[in-house]
Parts: C-alpha cells; structure tokens; sequence
C-alpha cells in the first residue's frame, strides 16, 4: 500500500468488495438457491434488492406503509369496496393495515430473514374505528 491519501480509501474498496464476494458465496453454497427474505418496511429496502446483480436473495413477503404500532392493534372493521385506491399495491398494503395480517403474514412465511426498516414510523397514527392506522398516503388517498 502506498503512502498517498488515496492508498487507504482505495485499499478499503477492494476490501470490502472481496468481503461481499465471499458473503455471497457463503450464502450461495448455504442456502443452494436464492435466500429467502422479508422485508417489513418501506420501498427504499425493497429496492436495494435490485442491486442484488447475483440473484441471490428473493423477498418473499414485503410489508409496507404501516406502522409497527399500527400492525400490533386489533382489526378494524372495513368495506374492501370503499377504499378508492388506483393502485393494487397501495390497495393490499392499506388492507393489510385495516386487517392486521402483517405479523401472521411474517409467521406463515418460510423466508429465512427479516429485514425492519423503520421509515414507515414516521407516519402518524390515527385512533380509527376502536383501532390504530398508520395514516399514510394508501389511507389519505383511498378515501375510506
């Protein structure tokens, strides 16, 4: 290694690229296919998936826009056909939410990991119905 202000940075990017390396051959060989993971959080985890150019990992269940407070209230009672949501995705997420399925979803899962990110916190929760919401844009915007 050289004594020039480059020598240190450059030698921790070698470093830590070969560190991957290996943790996705431990985890190739271990797992004999791709590793199986949940994600409860935001889409900013769900998309550091792409990166994973190796295939190695898959996201089995993906948990988003709800509060962890919220997931751990009793369900409240909805019509499907009242919320006025565009999206499917947005559509399930905010069922998920009024249902309170997130930790049985997890449980029923055979991923090996999960991953919590705790960007959804910054939500506000909402006393709705005898229960909590995570008031995100699914609620806002799908008008129940």
């Amino acid at each position: 290694m050289g004594v020039g202000t480059n020598a240190l940075p450059t030698t921790i990017l070698q470093r830590s690229s070969r560190d991957i390396n290996k943790i996705y051959e431990i985890m190739k060989k271990r797992s004999l296919g791709k590793t199986k993971l949940n994600i409860f959080g935001s889409c900013v985890t769900r998309d550091i998936m792409e990166y994973d150019y190796r295939k190695v990992f898959c996201i089995n269940e993906y948990i988003a826009r709800q509060s962890i407070i919220s997931s751990l209230s009793v369900p409240v009672e909805f019509d499907e056909n009242d919320i006025k949501l565009d999206s499917t995705f947005q559509t399930k997420q905010l069922e998920s939410d009024l249902k309170k399925n997130a930790l049985a979803r997890l449980e029923n899962s055979d991923a090996e990991y999960l991953i919590i990110d705790l960007i959804e916190e910054r939500f506000d929760i909402l006393e709705y119905k005898g229960g909590y919401l995570t008031r995100s844009d699914a609620f806002t915007e799908g008008q129940i």
